[in-house]
């Protein structure tokens, strides 16, 4: 009896010997992957470095992004997830970054626009894996906050837009031509290259009317006198 228990205790410490084997290679594992992403990833250098043109640093997010999204792609269905969960820290990071860089920009482009909001759904939705993580209430609440934010913008931005195109005719500054215009012509402010001349009207043929007028008038005088 004393040896069969002798053979179960054995048999559950080896077991529980293997498995923290398996977990301490796990760990190991994740922590040289995690480390491995994470080192060639510096934001201090890329957020404040003015030397780098927008168009520079919206690409170099877009990487950023995409490396991360793929690992927290594949580890979304791991029963631990630990390891996985800086990853979610710099995807953090790096989203608003991105938001900020194309949205609080002067360089209003509207494709990046969409591609930063759609960025931003799936890093919502896919936040909705790593629940376990200690600051994953938090990232979801700024990024719906970030949503909200762009929604505003957006019904701004296009409220504006709408009310310059319907206004817009009241913009142009209306002038008096005939005062405007020299006697010899005048310069065109739009196309300035080119001088515009007024075509006098024909003086001769003008000139004839009012003498056959006048010879008219004489003749139904001179009937009239008779």
């Amino acid at each position: 009896m004393y040896k069969k228990s002798y053979n179960g205790l054995l048999t559950l410490g080896i077991g529980v010997i293997i498995v923290g084997l398996a977990l301490l290679v796990y760990s190991i594992t994740s922590y040289s992957e995690v480390k491995l992403v994470t080192d060639k990833i510096d934001f201090d250098e890329l957020d404040n470095n003015n030397q780098i043109s927008t168009s520079d640093k919206y690409y170099k997010y877009l990487s950023i992004w995409d490396t991360l999204n793929q690992k927290l792609e594949k580890n979304k269905n791991l029963p631990i997830k630990n390891m996985s969960c800086a990853y979610l820290d710099y995807a953090q990071h790096n989203i608003k970054s991105l938001y900020k860089l194309v949205y609080k920009s002067a360089n209003e482009d509207a494709s990046r626009r969409a591609v930063v909001e759609g960025n931003i759904k799936s890093l919502t939705d896919l936040y909705q894996n790593y629940k376990t993580c200690r600051k994953t209430a938090l990232y979801i609440e700024e990024l719906n906050k970030i949503r909200d934010e762009i929604e505003n913008s957006d019904d701004i931005f296009y409220q504006g837009r709408m009310e310059t195109f319907i206004n817009g005719n009241r913009d142009i500054e209306r002038v008096d031509i005939g005062s405007a215009i020299p006697d010899s012509g005048f310069q065109d402010d739009m196309f300035p290259q080119y001088e515009h001349q007024i075509i006098p009207a024909n003086t001769n043929q003008n000139t004839q009317k009012e003498q056959q007028y006048e010879q008219v008038q004489q003749y139904i005088g001179s009937d009239s006198g008779q």
